[in-house]
């Protein structure tokens, strides 16, 4: 969400002026990319979705549960 807390507080179902609390941003920077990314559909119609992704702190596998568009669930581990 490119520092935009309101956007990333409605992403994850927050109040938009909730306070940040992302994990994510102790490794995102600006030239961070995702070198990978795979869907898998839940049999209830949510998604979890895994990504591995690339920052100048190194290299981090994040995965995210997605329901109605909505992320429900998300961590992420550095890749040692």
């Amino acid at each position: 969400m490119r520092g935009d807390n309101r956007a990333a507080n409605s992403a994850l179902g927050k109040s938009p002026n909730s306070l940040p609390d992302f994990a994510e941003q102790s490794f995102l920077t600006p030239s961070s990319h995702i070198n990978s990314v795979h869907a898998t559909a839940n049999g209830d119609g949510s998604y979890k979705v895994e990504a591995e992704v690339a920052s100048g702190k190194g290299t981090y596998f994040v995965t995210f549960q997605v329901s109605r568009n909505v992320i429900t669930d998300h961590y992420a581990i550095r890749v040692q």
